[in-house]
């Protein structure tokens, strides 16, 4: 006699062929149902979290990223290194695209405003003028009040052998002068200045070579004796002094 149990805890539907057998069951002979998770015919494929954009997975309800995007559902692209925070974006990964007012391939860089000439900006529609200029768009030369003259500023002086330095106006603009000492001239008091002599006048270094020479004290003051010498040729009629001996 054959015994054929009719408890069910003993009947077992034989799944599909090549079903997971993990991830998948059936309840009838040659189905395939998927646990939760997991999807296809043979319950192999896994399920990504809902909501994930850009992003795979090796388990139910993963969400991993692809290359160049970051997110809890992987829905923001991975910009340019060094793309801006403040003023760049993208919208694919490797991408930086600026905000408006600001420009260069990392949009760090405001836009002056348009027109402007010689500014420059720190926010976008800026135009803050360089040194020396003025106006709404900085076109204009800035008037500074100078007076005529005025020592230069520390470090420009290009005078030389004691000349001193000073600043005058010329075209409205301030330039060094150089005011030499006597004895040197030239732009920058360069150029040493020949002796100031004249036919049969000895020059003074000759003076006050003879008077070291001969020198006398006279009422508590050197004393030269001196001897009529020739016509002076400057002024006719005039008998310069001589050196005595």
């Amino acid at each position: 006699m054959r015994l054929v149990s009719k408890d069910p805890a003993w009947i077992k539907a034989i799944c599909a062929k090549d079903c997971d057998r993990d991830r998948g069951f059936c309840t009838r002979p040659n189905e395939c149902r998927c646990r939760p998770g997991w999807r296809g015919a043979r319950c192999d494929q896994c399920v990504r979290l809902p909501g994930c954009r850009h992003g795979t997975c090796s388990g139910p309800l993963e969400c991993r990223c692809r290359h160049g995007w970051t997110g809890f559902l992987c829905e923001r692209a991975i910009c340019r290194e060094n793309c801006s925070k403040q003023h760049g974006f993208c919208e694919q990964p490797g991408v930086c695209r600026c905000e408006l007012g600001w420009h260069g391939d990392l949009c760090d860089t405001c836009l002056p405003y348009p027109g402007c000439v010689n500014g420059n900006c720190t926010e976008p529609w800026q135009c803050n003028c360089h040194s020396g200029w003025t106006g709404f768009l900085c076109d204009k030369r800035e008037k500074r009040p100078h007076k005529p003259t005025e020592p230069c500023p520390a470090g420009t002086d290009p005078c030389r052998n004691g000349g001193t330095c000073e600043m005058v106006l010329q075209d409205g603009l301030p330039v060094p002068r150089c005011v030499c000492t006597t004895g040197f001239s030239g732009a920058t008091c360069e150029q040493r200045d020949p002796p100031l002599e004249s036919p049969g006048v000895p020059s003074r270094s000759t003076w006050d070579s003879r008077r070291a020479a001969v020198g006398r004290w006279r009422g508590g003051r050197p004393y030269v004796p001196l001897r009529p010498g020739p016509a002076s040729p400057l002024w006719p009629g005039i008998q310069l002094p001589a050196v005595g001996h």
